[in-house]
């Protein structure tokens, strides 16, 4: 009976500690500045999909150093079955691309679905001074869409 009672007393201590930081509904600011730390370098949130132009996506100054994980996709607005393209480290897909010209989009053809795109070879074991990354289309969808895109890296400053 004993453990059952501080369990209950464990449990609601833990549950009104959670709801008071996350159940108000307000933003939850996650202040990640550690060095060596994995998290999101930048985005590109409603990137178009229907242009070949450079779209920027700008890492903090502070991150003077990291090594790229990953490439995200997701939230697509709209049919991505012709958009083919890269992610790279100088405008007009300048410098080798971290993410080839030849990826894909096709998969994302709802909001709900994420696209870890393919790094290309060699890519993750590069170290990085730079504070822009460019998104650029080799072909356009083709009509009107949009997606968010989110580089992920080690903070390596």
């Amino acid at each position: 009976m004993k453990r059952l009672i501080l369990f209950a007393l464990l449990f609601s201590l833990c549950t009104s500690a959670l709801a008071q930081g996350f159940g108000s509904g307000g933003a939850v600011t996650i202040n990640n500045t550690t060095t060596g730390a994995n998290r999101v370098l930048c985005s590109i949130r409603a990137a178009n999909m229907n242009s070949t132009a450079d779209q920027a996506c700008t890492i903090p100054a502070a991150i003077t150093a990291w090594a790229p994980l990953s490439v995200l996709a997701t939230n697509c607005t709209g049919t991505l079955t012709l958009a083919v393209g890269g992610f790279y480290p100088a405008t007009s897909k300048g410098g080798t691309p971290l993410i080839a010209a030849t990826q894909a989009y096709s998969s994302l053809t709802t909001s709900a679905l994420v696209l870890m795109t393919t790094l290309a070879a060699g890519i993750a074991t590069n170290r990085y001074a730079i504070n822009t990354t460019y998104f650029a289309l080799t072909t356009a969808a083709g009509s009107a869409a949009t997606y968010d895109i989110y580089l992920t890296g080690t903070d390596l400053s």
